[in-house]
């Protein structure tokens, strides 16, 4: 299995070389032509999702060989490649870079559980995070969970002039914060 995803990464290398190149870039986009709203096609993002992958595969594959520099290098290229999706206002993208984010996280814990990273590399990855954390904090991404709840509570538990209103359609179901008595 090692040397199948060691064949893997090697075959990759050009690829992993032009997302080296990409992770300096601070800002980058995706050409969408949004004006046809929800038939918008989004092409990119399975391709963002494979790059991702292999990434997370390189960072397993040098923390196997004990190349902590180069894993930690392939988490932060994986994060960088998330910022693309940033600034991106289709959620189904937010959701992919939140996802994204996250299997970032997994692979960083793979590879600290079988290499240790140099101190320079826990830095970058620290500052990482931070600007993923400030950027979700501005809620630029997707809005907080808490809000999100908080949002639509108000909105289904606001008292009503008719009576008939707080009756639930079928197939709706009142939110856990929300009276229903």
């Amino acid at each position: 299995m090692k040397s199948t995803l060691f064949g893997f990464v090697r075959s990759n290398k050009d690829a992993l070389q032009l997302f080296v190149q990409g992770a300096t870039h601070e800002q980058s986009r995706y050409p969408l032509d949004l004006s046809l709203g929800i038939e918008t096609p989004l092409p990119h993002l399975g391709k963002f999702r494979n790059a991702n992958q292999l990434l997370q595969v390189s960072a397993i594959v040098h923390a196997e060989a004990n190349e902590g520099l180069n894993a930690a290098n392939d988490v932060l290229i994986a994060l960088a490649l998330t910022r693309s999706l940033e600034t991106e206002p289709v959620l189904f993208s937010q959701m992919v870079r939140a996802t994204s984010v996250s299997a970032a996280v997994g692979a960083l814990e793979q590879t600290v559980n079988r290499v240790a990273l140099p101190i320079e590399s826990l830095s970058e990855l620290s500052k990482a995070f931070q600007h993923i954390e400030a950027w979700t904090r501005k809620a630029r991404g997707l809005p907080a969970a808490s809000s999100r709840r908080e949002h639509l509570r108000q909105r289904c538990c606001a008292p009503r002039k008719n009576s008939f209103s707080l009756w639930p359609r079928p197939g709706w179901m009142f939110p856990p914060n929300c009276a229903t008595g």
